[in-house]
């Protein structure tokens, strides 16, 4: 009877119905994303983080939860007490706690011991991409970041990463985000630091890219 009808089918010109697994689409490539936050505040009158940095924060964040197969490493520095998470819902947590005050002022070479202890404990395999944000305040941007341990966290972390993951360095970006209000952060900071790590007797040569962007 089921031969009988195949033919039948195949007469009249119809086809059978076939079941096939259609390709997917838009596969989105295995991405690794940190998020090092400050939340300090001077007494100098530097900007603090903006309302727009700390909305901006959270987009980011929520980018990395529709995304597949991405992983998160959220850093929210305070000296010697950070907090850190690997998800979204608990890094979300941390966003929240921005509004309740703010924490002790940053050190690089603290941080970057930190930053180590989670990133070599944490399974890398199969990264394509890196994302690394900065969301720091005027006075870190300009006294420890680009000032007395300038490098140390913009340019050896990334590297470091690069190492671990294998990436390829073209698919690394960093972007350091910064209170549009700044008054002491030259026009020109981001480009020079840029210039020298990327130029130094090719000691720091690289092709990771970076970007300074006023919130």
């Amino acid at each position: 009877m089921q031969k009988t009808t195949l033919y039948l089918l195949l007469l009249l010109g119809v086809s059978p119905l076939v079941s096939f697994k259609a390709p997917e689409k838009n596969i989105i490539r295995n991405s690794y994303n940190i998020f090092y936050v400050d939340n300090s505040k001077s007494l100098t009158g530097s900007e603090p983080l903006s309302t727009d940095m700390i909305d901006l924060l959270q987009k980011k964040v929520d980018s990395v939860k529709a995304e597949k197969s991405a992983k998160i490493e959220y850093y929210y520095s305070n000296y010697f007490n950070p907090e850190h998470a690997r998800n979204v819902e608990n890094a979300k947590k941390l966003i929240d706690k921005l509004n309740s005050g703010y924490n002790g002022l940053p050190n690089s070479v603290v941080d970057i011991s930190f930053l180590r202890s989670y990133i070599y404990t944490d399974d890398l395999s199969n990264v394509e991409n890196v994302n690394i944000c900065f969301f720091v305040t005027e006075y870190y941007l300009t006294h420890d970041l680009l000032g007395r341990n300038s490098g140390l966290l913009l340019n050896f972390l990334p590297k470091e990463v690069q190492y671990i993951t294998k990436t390829a360095p073209e698919n690394i970006t960093v972007t350091v985000y910064y209170p549009k209000a700044s008054k002491t952060v030259a026009p020109n900071a981001g480009a020079t630091f840029t210039q020298g790590i990327k130029g130094y007797g090719g000691l720091f040569k690289t092709k990771i890219h970076f970007n300074f962007q006023p919130v």
